[in-house]
């Protein structure tokens, strides 16, 4: 009797396999497609750390520029492992990321995208000097006082927040809700007081004008209510 195809597993069950314990060079060959790993730039994962350990990922791809790690299971930045030398832009969205502990391990990180976790704490982004943008949409970020913590990243220009508990807002549609007008404009005030060098607070570009009409009807609404 002829068997067809006896060894065959689905594209899914063999990337399941290889990330079984820890990334080999080997193992990371067959995933980036790609039998010299000093000329990988780009790489993207869907990973679980209770299962595959990345902790030789940033060795094993030295020159490595961007790396995509959305929609896994990766509680801490220490998950991922040092040796990324050359890492400019990061995204972990949706990866139920609480603690942002060993983010300095990412010396020349430009670009942090963090969307849709449970991140309370931003202490550690302090050392981020060259960080440029931080996406934080959908955290836990409460106080205002942790927007003191980004004040020491001097290149810092572009900040989401939307959708944290700091803005006051409990809804994607709250900024139409003349109740949530004062909430929104403390808010962006804080921000601006805070972080005078921003540009682009949640998608919105900031300039000085804008900064002193928002300040002046803030104050102007408080005074009359």
């Amino acid at each position: 009797m002829d068997v067809i195809n006896p060894d065959y597993r689905s594209p899914d069950e063999e990337v399941a396999e290889l990330l079984e314990g820890f990334l080999s060079e080997s193992k990371l060959q067959r995933l980036a497609k790609n039998d010299d790993l000093d000329a990988v730039t780009y790489f993207e994962l869907k990973i679980d750390t209770r299962r595959t350990s990345l902790s030789s990922l940033g060795r094993l791809l030295p020159n490595l520029q961007k790396l995509k790690l959305n929609n896994g299971f990766i509680p801490s930045i220490r998950d991922i492992g040092s040796g990324y030398s050359h890492l400019t832009v990061l995204w972990m969205s949706r990866s139920q990321l609480v603690e942002l502990d060993g983010i300095g391990s990412l010396p020349v990180l430009k670009e942090l995208y963090l969307a849709y976790n449970e991140v309370s704490d931003l202490s550690s982004i302090g050392t981020m000097d060259c960080l440029e943008v931080l996406d934080l949409e959908g955290n836990l970020i409460a106080d205002s006082d942790q927007l003191e913590n980004l004040a020491l990243c001097s290149s810092l220009v572009n900040l989401t927040l939307e959708g944290n508990p700091v803005t006051g807002l409990q809804s994607d549609d709250s900024f139409a809700l003349d109740e949530d007008v004062t909430a929104r404009g403390a808010y962006r005030l804080r921000v601006w007081d805070i972080l005078p060098s921003l540009k682009i607070l949640d998608d919105e570009v900031l300039t000085s004008t804008e900064s002193m009409l928002s300040f002046t009807a803030f104050f102007q609404e408080v005074e009359a209510g």
